[in-house]
């Protein structure tokens, strides 16, 4: 699976990048709560019972490394450990697993990740404009 995540929302006004939206099974979901939503917008809410959509949040826990180093309950402004990108989107897969946790909730960032480890990883850099990893 491939997976290109890029979004600059937030990132001059607030400091901080985020997540505003999903992309899986060729539709686009807002994330509610995070995401604003204009009357003209036709993205379709995202099941959290789907499996693709549990697999792409746990895809998000296990090819990150940033870190929560605070407990805020909003988790938009928890203070994290990591570079920008990753922090948003730990952040956005704290708020999902919120979200459906009286579904079939996803097991925590780190509690994926230990089950999940990193076997092996090209770390992201300027020049290639890509990372990779292979996870058990």
């Amino acid at each position: 699976m491939t997976v290109i995540c890029s979004d600059k929302t937030g990132t001059l006004t607030q400091n901080r990048m985020s997540v505003s939206h999903l992309v899986y099974d060729k539709r686009i979901s807002m994330i509610p709560g995070v995401t604003p939503m204009l009357k003209e917008d036709t993205f379709l809410p995202f099941d959290p019972r789907d499996p693709h959509f549990q697999t792409l949040i746990e895809l998000g826990a296990c090819n990150t490394e940033a870190q929560f180093l605070s407990f805020e309950a909003d988790v938009m402004i928890r203070k994290t450990k990591g570079d920008a990108s990753e922090s948003g989107l730990i952040k956005v897969i704290q708020i999902l697993n919120i979200d459906i946790q009286f579904f079939e909730p996803i097991a925590p960032i780190m509690e994926t990740r230990a089950q999940k480890p990193k076997v092996y990883q090209v770390p992201f850099n300027s020049s290639n404009k890509w990372m990779a990893s292979i996870v058990k």
